[in-house]
C-alpha cells in the first residue's frame, strides 16, 4: 500500500524505507522520526543518517551560511559548496563536498557502494527524467515540462514511466530496501510549498498511472512538396495507400518508381556494394533513389544531381522513439553536407524482431524530419500491401499516414538546378582542411588549389575588380574569395567565406565568360607548417567513456610543442596538449588525440598546432560534431 505524508511549509528532506525521515522548515525547525530538532539557522539539502540517529544539512544564512551542520548532537562539519553537498555513506560516514571534480555544482545525488555526483544524472531527455537517482534499475526523479506541469515526480520501472506526483517537485530523494523491495521517496513540492514523503512496495508501482513521454505526439504538416511512396510486391495493390507514388518491385519493371496514375518518374536502386549502386545510378536515364540496407552507408555514393540518397529509417527494439529521431537527425545532418536530395526509407512493418513494433509512433517523427530538412523530399515507406505485417496488416496505422499525406503540398519538381559536381566538392573539402579558421583573405588561394587539381575539367577562378576580393597566388590578381568557375557558369562554394568557410555543394549560376581566370600551379614551399585533420568522430555522446577521437597530422620543419583541440562556439575552454621539445618526442609524432566534449549541440572542430619558433597552423573539420547526452 502506498503511504503518503505531506508537511505544508517544510521543504528539504529525506525518507528511508524503515520509517526514518527528516523534513526542514524555514524557521530552523526540523521534523524527524526521532522528534523535532531546532537548528540555529534554517537548513538546506538535509539528509538522514542511514545507520543511526541524526541528520545533516547546510546552513542557509548568517554565521552558518554554507556550513555543514550535523545533529544530534550539534557539530560543525566544515564548508560545503553547491547543490546537495552533504550525504552519508550507508555506514553513517559523512561526506561534505566542494565545487570541484568529481562533484561540480550539483554535489552528490546518492551514495550506494560509490559516490554518484549530481552531474552524472542531471538530465536524461530520452527517457524524460531529470536530476534522478537509480537504484536496482529503478529511476526516480523530476519529469520535465509536460501535461502534468513542470517537473512532476516520476518513476521509471522496467522501461515504463509512471507518474508519482503532479506539480513542481524538486530535490527528489530516493532510497531503496533491497531485501524487502520497498521504496522511500521524499521531495520538496514547490507548487504547494510542502515536503512530501512517500513509501511504497515494488508491486505498488504498477498501480500508478503510466506517464509516457509525449503521450499526444502530433503529426505536423510538412507544408512543402514531397513524395510519399510505398513498396509493392507481386501485384498491383487492390487498395491504394496514402501517397502520390509507388515502387513497383517484381511485378512490372523491377525498381520502377511510378506515380499513382502509372507514369514512371524515377528508378529505385539497391545493391551489394556502394560501387555497384553508384555505377547503376550514374548509368540510369532516370532520377534514382538509392538505398543501402543499413542505417549507415559505408561511404556516400557519387550520384547525379537529381538523384536521391536514401537513408534507412528503421527504429531498433529498445531504441526509444526520441533517441531514434535524434539518431536520424544526425544521419541527415551528415548526409546533407554532400547530397542535396535525401529520401527516407521509412519503417512500416513489424515482422522483423530486431525492430520496434510501434510503427504508429514513428509516423510523427517522419513528418517532423520531412518538415525540418529542405533536403528531405521523399518518404519511401516499407511496406504497403502484399508484404506480411506491412500497412495492409496494420489498418490502425493508415489514418496516421493519411494525416501525414494531407500535410504535403503537391509534388516536388523533377527538374533540379545543376549543382557542383561531387568530385569537385570532395576536393574542396580536402583542400579546405589544409587551411586555418577563420579563413580570412585566403579564399582565392583555396579556389586556386581546387581549380588547379580539376584544371583539365575546365575549372578556374572568378576575376573580380572590386568589393571583397582575395589575391590569386603568384599572380596577385584580385579574384572572388568563394567562387569556382567554368567558362559560362559559377558556383559560390563557401558559407561564411572569411570565417568558418564551410564548403557547400552550390547551385550553378550564370557567369560572364570574360571574367574566367585560369588556375596557376600553387606549388608547395619546402618546410611549410601544416595541420591536416584526417578523420574524427562526428557523433559523440557525452557519456561515452572513450570521448571523441581526432586523427590528424602536423608537418613542420620545427618541433611541435603544443596542440590545441577546440569545439568552436561551445563556450568551454579548449583542450591544450603540450609536448617536449626533444627529438621524436614532439607533436609531429602524434597522430591522434581524444577528449570528452561537455556541451550538447553541433560544433565545428578546430585543431591548432604551435612549433617551438612560435609559428601556428590550424585546420577545421568540414562536418559539425554533434554532441548529445
Amino acid at each position: 500500500m502506498i503511504e503518503r505524508i505531506e508537511l505544508v511549509g517544510a521543504s528539504y528532506g529525506e525518507n528511508l524505507p524503515n520509517g526514518r525521515f527528516v523534513a526542514s522548515y524555514l524557521s530552523g525547525l526540523n521534523e524527524t522520526s526521532e522528534g523535532p530538532v531546532q537548528s540555529p539557522v534554517n537548513l538546506l539539502f538535509t539528509r538522514i543518517n542511514p545507520s543511526g540517529p541524526g541528520f545533516v544539512g547546510v546552513g542557509a544564512s548568517g554565521q552558518y551560511r554554507d556550513e555543514a551542520l550535523q545533529f544530534s548532537p550539534f557539530a560543525l562539519k566544515g564548508q560545503a559548496c553547491g547543490g546537495s553537498p552533504v550525504a552519508f555513506w550507508p555506514n553513517g560516514s559523512l561526506v561534505v563536498c566542494s565545487c570541484v571534480p568529481p562533484y561540480g555544482s550539483q554535489g552528490i545525488r546518492w551514495i550506494d557502494d560509490t559516490i554518484h555526483p549530481g552531474d552524472e544524472s542531471i538530465a536524461n531527455p530520452i527517457e524524460g527524467i531529470y536530476q534522478y537517482t537509480t537504484l536496482a534499475g529503478i529511476k526516480v526523479g523530476q519529469g520535465g515540462d509536460g501535461i502534468h506541469g513542470e517537473d512532476p515526480a516520476v518513476i521509471i520501472f522496467e522501461g515504463i514511466r509512471y507518474l508519482l506526483e503532479s506539480g513542481t517537485c524538486r530535490v527528489v530523494r530516493f532510497n531503496y530496501d533491497w531485501i524487502e523491495g520497498k521504496l522511500a521517496i521524499c521531495f520538496w513540492k514547490m507548487s504547494s510549498n510542502s515536503n512530501v514523503r512517500i513509501r511504497l512496495d515494488i508491486a505498488d508501482i504498477l498501480t500508478l498511472t503510466q506517464f509516457p513521454l509525449n503521450p499526444f505526439d502530433p503529426i505536423v504538416k510538412i507544408n512543402k512538396p514531397c513524395w510519399l511512396g510505398w513498396y509493392e510486391f507481386n501485384q498491383p495493390p487492390s487498395l491504394l495507400p496514402p501517397g502520390n507514388a509507388l515502387v513497383k518491385i517484381r511485378y512490372d519493371v523491377s525498381g520502377s518508381v511510378i506515380k499513382l496514375n502509372g507514369t514512371q518518374f524515377a528508378e529505385y536502386i539497391d545493391g551489394p556494394t556502394v560501387e555497384n549502386i553508384e555505377t547503376r545510378a550514374l548509368a540510369s536515364p532516370w532520377p534514382c533513389i538509392v538505398y543501402w540496407d543499413g542505417r549507415n552507408w559505408p561511404k556516400y555514393p557519387v550520384l547525379k544531381s537529381n538523384d536521391w540518397l536514401g537513408l534507412q529509417a528503421y527504429c531498433q527494439v529498445g531504441e526509444p522513439i526520441a533517441l531514434f529521431e535524434q539518431n536520424m537527425r544526425a544521419q541527415i545532418n551528415a548526409a546533407r553536407v554532400q547530397h542535396r536530395k535525401i529520401g527516407l526509407i521509412c519503417q512500416c512493418y513489424t515482422s522483423n524482431s530486431s525492430l520496434t513494433s510501434n510503427i504508429k509512433g514513428l509516423v510523427p517523427v517522419f513528418a517532423r524530419l520531412a518538415r525540418d530538412y529542405t533536403e528531405v523530399n521523399f518518404l519511401l515507406v516499407f511496406s504497403d500491401q502484399n508484404r506480411a505485417t506491412g500497412l495492409n496488416d496494420h489498418p490502425e496505422v493508415r489514418p496516421s499516414w493519411e494525416l501525414l499525406y494531407n500535410g504535403i503540398i503537391g509534388e516536388p519538381p523533377m527538374s533540379d538546378p545543376e549543382i557542383l559536381p561531387e568530385n569537385v566538392f570532395l576536393t574542396l573539402q580536402q583542400e579546405r582542411a589544409k587551411l586555418p579558421t577563420p579563413l580570412g583573405d585566403r579564399g582565392a588561394e583555396l579556389m586556386n588549389s581546387v581549380a588547379w587539381i580539376h584544371r583539365n575539367e575546365g575549372w578556374g577562378l572568378e576575376f573580380k575588380g572590386g568589393g571583397t576580393v582575395c589575391l590569386q597566388p603568384k599572380t596577385n590578381i584580385t579574384c572572388g574569395c568563394e567562387i569556382l568557375r567554368l567558362q559560362e557558369s559559377g558556383y559560390a562554394v563557401l558559407q561564411d567565406s572569411e570565417g568558418l568557410a564551410i564548403p557547400q555543394r552550390a547551385e550553378r549560376g550564370d557567369a560572364e565568360p570574360s571574367r574566367f581566370r585560369v588556375a596557376v600551379d600553387p606549388g608547395t614551399a619546402p618546410g611549410v607548417m601544416n595541420v591536416v585533420i584526417i578523420d574524427y568522430d562526428k557523433d559523440v555522446h557525452r557519456g561515452d567513456p572513450n570521448g571523441m577521437l581526432i586523427r590528424f597530422d602536423v608537418t613542420s620543419p620545427y618541433p611541435i610543442v603544443e596542440v590545441e583541440l577546440d569545439l568552436v562556439g561551445d563556450g568551454e575552454p579548449s583542450i591544450i596538449i603540450k609536448f617536449l621539445d626533444e627529438p621524436r618526442r614532439d607533436g609531429r609524432y602524434c597522430r591522434a588525440l581524444a577528449f570528452k566534449p561537455t556541451v550538447n549541440g553541433d560544433w565545428i572542430l578546430q585543431v591548432t598546432a604551435k612549433d617551438n619558433q612560435g609559428n601556428t597552423a590550424e585546420a577545421t573539420g568540414n562536418v559539425p560534431v554533434h554532441v548529445s547526452p
